[in-house]
């Protein structure tokens, strides 16, 4: 396997799909990122992993930065359009809110390496590149909490609710799932969600079971 400078033909190969060397290489990145962390991980054990060159990795990517920013631009794109859907119900403030915090949950499981290099390694990008990843999480974080407000404007959730403070506490308790979940273990993705939805809208419910 080389290591030397770019394979400027590396486009050009019989059979060569770009689109598939790009997803190798994110794959490759995002397992290494997720076991080693960001610093850790050089370009030629991310080629490698994914059985490739230095010159494919930059025919599709100026740095390991710009990896590490599609990975979270992907993570976002994905929560920000679930949460648009739940928006776009018509379900009550209290159902969509059930649903927020059971995507929450199964995201923290089927995005888990996702959702570990987002919070964890998201420091490691430039202040410009970091500042934007945030500012489009706001978004998704306001749109959220759209749907805690109206539960409250509307007479279903406590008045005493902080909307802030409800989704914040929702996404802690979706990431912190990803560090002790275990497919293997005794109870599924799919029960624990139910039951942590059960548990956050307990607390936030005004004076009724939130069945």
């Amino acid at each position: 396997m080389s290591s030397g400078a770019p394979d400027p033909s590396a486009d050009a190969r019989p059979g060569y799909d770009p689109a598939l060397t790009r997803q190798l290489l994110l794959d490759s990145a995002l397992e290494l990122f997720g076991e080693k962390g960001f610093h850790a991980s050089s370009v030629q054990e991310i080629v490698e992993a994914a059985g490739l060159t230095k010159g494919a990795f930059y025919h599709h990517f100026t740095n390991k930065e710009d990896v590490l920013i599609l990975i979270q631009d992907e993570l976002v794109a994905v929560q920000a359009k679930i949460v648009a859907e739940i928006l776009e119900s018509r379900a009550s403030a209290v159902a969509q809110l059930r649903a927020l915090v059971r995507m929450m949950v199964l995201n923290a499981s089927r995005y888990q390496s996702q959702v570990a290099v987002f919070y964890r390694e998201r420091r490691f990008l430039a202040r410009e590149r970091a500042a934007d990843v945030d500012r489009r999480w706001d978004v998704v974080q306001q749109q959220m909490e759209q749907i805690v407000q109206r539960g409250v404007e509307s007479g279903e959730l406590d008045p005493r609710v902080d909307s802030r403070i409800a989704v914040a506490g929702i996404v802690g308790m979706a990431v912190w799932v990803n560090q002790w979940f275990r497919p293997d273990g005794a109870l599924s993705i799919e029960t624990i969600a139910d039951e942590l939805a059960q548990m956050a809208l307990s607390g936030l419910v005004r004076g009724a079971d939130p069945q």
